[in-house]
């Protein structure tokens, strides 16, 4: 049997933490400091028909920085030598690199050419005098999605509480950035008329659920969008799928464009569909 292991080691910079939220430690892999990892490499080492043919170091980290991934090769590299593990099929050094993202959004993001040069000059540094060199995976997700995907929603009120507006759509913040973050996506308005001599002004887009922290965006500043505008959320392709619970509302369609040719690709969802009978039982 061919088994991989994912590993856990500090990927802290100077003792300060690179993972999402600010975690001190990841809570994924065998430790690598406490000796755990090399137990568990030993015990395997000594089972008759497992073979270790993988070591797997996935990080999320809020950054993305090209050494960060560099320095999960090495030590991914260092532990296949202190251990011999000499029949590697592959080195996994994870996802969470960024893709083409929007400068809107964070600007000076590192290039696929950047994260490449830093990986692989690793990899080829250890490994390339091997006659059977591992295979490089990466897991970039994220970085390939994000931007292949727009959210349009519908602006169905708007009003104002003390000095703040709100734009109500009948989309969530669950359609277009479910983890919550608060930067703005990209977006246009498409209007169904232009006002005059509306000036702009700063609103927050908020969102059908009952949730307080359904803002889809905060505070910006255009002419408010009125009733039967349209809302075009872009970069909305990471997690938002699998990531859009059935609360409240059902779940949207989704519209396929493929050289101007539109077509669906999954159906609005029914009541029927939410409240199934084959799961539930009334």
């Amino acid at each position: 049997m061919k088994v991989g292991i994912r590993v856990n080691f500090d990927l802290s910079d100077d003792g300060v933490s690179l993972l999402v939220e600010g975690h001190e430690i990841s809570r994924f892999g065998i430790c690598y400091e406490n000796g755990d990892l090399h137990s568990a490499i030993d015990e395997l080492n000594s089972v008759k028909n497992i073979q270790i043919v993988g070591l797997h170091g996935h990080f999320s980290t809020s950054l993305r920085k090209v050494e960060t991934f560099r320095r999960i090769t090495e030590v991914l590299c260092k532990i296949a030598k202190e251990t011999n593990l000499t029949n590697l099929e592959y080195i996994d050094v994870g996802g969470g690199i960024f893709g083409e993202v929007p400068k809107s959004l964070i600007d000076n993001t590192p290039s696929f050419d950047e994260y490449a040069e830093a990986i692989c000059s690793v990899m080829n540094q250890e490994f390339g005098h091997y006659k059977k060199r591992p295979n490089l995976i990466l897991e970039p997700g994220i970085s390939m999605v994000a931007n292949t995907f727009v959210f349009v929603a519908k602006v169905i009120g708007n009003k104002k509480i003390k000095d703040k507006n709100f734009v109500l759509v009948d989309g969530s913040v669950h359609n277009i950035k479910p983890t919550m973050h608060k930067k703005n996506l990209p977006m246009q308005i498409v209007r169904q008329s232009m006002a005059k001599n509306h000036s702009s002004e700063n609103f927050n887009i908020v969102g059908y659920t009952c949730l307080e922290k359904d803002y889809l965006a905060h505070n910006f500043n255009d002419k408010i969008p009125q009733i039967n505008d349209y809302i075009i959320f872009e970069n909305v392709g990471a997690y938002t799928i699998v990531f859009n619970p059935s609360f409240i509302k059902e779940k949207p369609a989704i519209i396929a464009n493929d050289n101007n040719e539109i077509f669906v690709v999954r159906k609005k969802e029914t009541i029927q569909q939410f409240f199934n009978e084959e799961i539930y039982c009334f």
